[in-house]
């Protein structure tokens, strides 16, 4: 006999175990010497300096910015130590030195006063976000420099990509590598490892997938995937800053309908299962770190929390609701509509037509009609999952627009539903043995 309320109890227990021990873990790590981190940034600060006033890395792609604005902020907190706070205090609240003043920030030039010892003019937290990002930057800035990580940042990124793509293969899917990696490339991977704020959320996909390839025909129930959901969700609001969340949640959705032969309505009410475990995840445990962040030193965290909530969420412009997010669409779109993406949907797209032609055109009725049963058993899936970043954008207008050029990555779900959906015909091939019984 199942008892739903204890299941809700015991995703709500999972939850605050978990922001409990990622607040430990922060306290910990809190704990490291600075002096060779700062010794190892301040070697870097010319080329940080440098990149703060431009930080495009391919002009005339906007979308290629490093987000040095928030590196700077990830490194000054990484380093800022004030003695009038304890190492508890300071992994919860995440004070800063701040040298602009007013309620504007100015992180670079903050960062290099801190280093050289400058006169600061206030000191500001940053605690509504959980910056777990600390439990492996921290650790990495003691053992060299931001050029070397850079160049680390880019190995490992490459061979997780490769790993994946491999892995697909190895689990004789194929077809699923190709698409996966040619939807990542909507993310802009290929300049992501100047950036460690904007590499987090790409990490964590890459974790989750290859996780989930790897695994899936272990987990033999509902209740493990609805867990694996969960714990993603939870994983990516303690390490990210907001950035494009939405990925870590988008590609899993992918890959379970890529790869499951239930029927399209099983399909999609398994979809709502993952996506409401995801986002009590996610949000259950961004919540945990106001709530823990209060109880201990009634900080003000969660007004703060709910107004940038109410900020984020708000019209983009001073227009109507839906001219707002007009332009969100038209601002977060437009990163794409160039020559390099165009060729890959495009080659995506008529690989994919091509196979099912050749497939078609040499089978039988019963091939045939497996061929479009299987086409129409992905449509309503893929369609719900493209429409999930325009839902995003509905909600999260005012962030969206101030910040497109990272929101604007969420496309790549889009994109990945689009491929699914036009490779769903060889799924079902990879899936059985249907393409050599069809045939035979």
């Amino acid at each position: 006999m199942r008892f739903p309320f204890l299941n809700i109890c015991g995703r709500m227990m999972g939850i605050i175990l978990g922001g409990i021990i990622g607040a430990l873990l922060l306290w910990y790590v809190h704990f490291l010497p600075t002096d060779r981190m700062q010794m190892h940034i301040y070697q870097s600060l010319p080329l940080l300096q440098k990149e703060f006033e431009n930080s495009i890395v391919i002009e005339g792609y906007e979308a290629t910015l490093t987000g040095s604005f928030t590196d700077c902020l990830m490194l000054e907190n990484a380093i800022y130590y004030n003695e009038a706070h304890s190492a508890f205090e300071q992994a919860l609240m995440m004070y800063r030195g701040e040298v602009s003043e007013g309620d504007g920030w100015a992180p670079g030039t903050s960062l290099a006063a801190y280093l050289e010892d400058a006169p600061m003019s206030r000191e500001i937290s940053y605690s509504r976000y959980w910056h777990g990002y600390l439990l492996i930057l921290k650790p990495l800035l003691m053992l060299t420099n931001v050029q070397t990580l850079r160049i680390c940042n880019a190995i490992v990124q490459s061979i997780m990509m490769c790993a994946l793509v491999g892995l697909c293969f190895r689990q004789k899917k194929g077809s699923l590598g190709v698409i996966l990696a040619a939807a990542l490339m909507f993310i802009y991977p290929f300049v992501l490892y100047f950036s460690f704020s904007l590499s987090i959320c790409y990490y964590l996909v890459l974790a989750a997938v290859m996780t989930q390839v790897l695994w899936r025909e272990k987990w033999k129930s509902q209740e493990s995937f609805c867990i694996f959901f969960m714990v993603v969700g939870m994983g990516t609001a303690y390490f990210d800053f907001l950035t494009y969340p939405l990925v870590t949640l988008g590609f899993p959705l992918g890959i379970e309908i890529y790869c499951s032969e239930k029927r399209w309505t099983k399909k999609c009410g398994e979809m709502l299962q993952y996506l409401f475990h995801w986002f009590a995840g996610y949000i259950g445990m961004w919540a945990m770190k106001w709530v823990i962040s209060d109880v201990v030193f009634g900080a003000g965290t969660i007004k703060d929390a709910l107004t940038a909530i109410g900020e984020r969420t708000q019209s983009a412009v001073e227009q109507s609701v839906w001219q707002g997010y007009a332009q969100v669409l038209e601002k977060n779109l437009s990163y794409y509509i160039n020559i390099p993406f165009l060729f890959i949907v495009m080659g995506i797209v008529l690989w994919q037509i091509a196979g099912l032609g050749k497939e078609w055109c040499s089978g039988d009725e019963k091939k045939r009609g497996y061929l479009l049963g299987v086409l129409m058993n992905q449509a309503i899936p893929c369609m719900l999952l493209a429409l999930l970043p325009f839902i995003w954008y509905i909600v999260t207008q005012n962030h969206s627009m101030e910040h497109s050029v990272y929101t604007c990555k969420i496309v790549s779900i889009t994109v990945f539903a689009v491929f699914i959906f036009i490779s769903g015909w060889k799924a079902g091939f990879e899936e059985n043995n249907m393409g050599k019984s069809a045939k035979e």
